[in-house]
């Protein structure tokens, strides 16, 4: 993706989004244009993203020990951005802003829509063949600890296992409409 110093009137913005990744981080707020995506930091030049450049728009749901969000990986070339739907407000405050993430991200397909060489994809196959792999593991580990008589064993297994089905479904890779993202994927 071309960064640029150059950012375009504000009356022509599709979509606006703003977001802190993290505490350490400053807000950073993304503008969509029918042709560029301006990202702007405070004590940061104006970065402007050429969308002809982008490869790749990438939905997931990431789920981690401490928090599940809804990301969107925008990538072209050496430059990469991720959008979470979660925003770092403080030490330990997390605020949800599905409010605008949702009409930024769809705002967002659709302008990558008709663009040639775009891959606009959901899911993630790591966590799909992990979930698909853990099926018959957790169902084996269960049958042992019945055999075994460990019935906290068995729960534990039963839990893994109901995990591994319910990622499946948010998880299977899948090229996506841009017109009609598959809801599990935005908030």
């Amino acid at each position: 993706m071309t960064m640029t110093t150059a950012a375009a009137p504000a009356s022509a913005c599709l979509a606006r989004y703003s977001f802190r990744r993290n505490v350490l981080e400053k807000d950073r707020t993304y503008s969509l244009y029918p042709d560029q995506l301006v990202v702007e930091e405070e004590g940061v030049p104006i970065q402007a993203i050429d969308l002809a450049r982008v490869r790749k728009v990438h939905l997931k749901y990431e789920r981690t020990k401490q928090r599940a969000y809804f990301l969107c990986a925008i990538s072209g070339g050496a430059q990469n951005l991720e959008l979470k739907h979660i925003h770092f407000g403080g030490i330990l405050k997390l605020e949800d802003r599905r409010e605008t993430y949702t009409p930024f991200v769809r705002a967002l397909l659709l302008a990558m829509a008709g663009r040639p060489g775009v891959q606009i994809k959901a899911g993630s196959m790591l966590n799909f063949i992990t979930a698909i792999v853990g099926i018959p593991l957790t169902l084996g580990l269960g049958l042992v600890m019945l055999m075994l008589d460990q019935w906290a064993g068995m729960g534990a297994a039963a839990l893994l296992l109901v995990m591994c089905l319910s990622v499946i479904r948010r998880s299977r890779p899948r090229t996506v409409d841009p017109a009609n993202p598959p809801a599990a994927f935005l908030p």
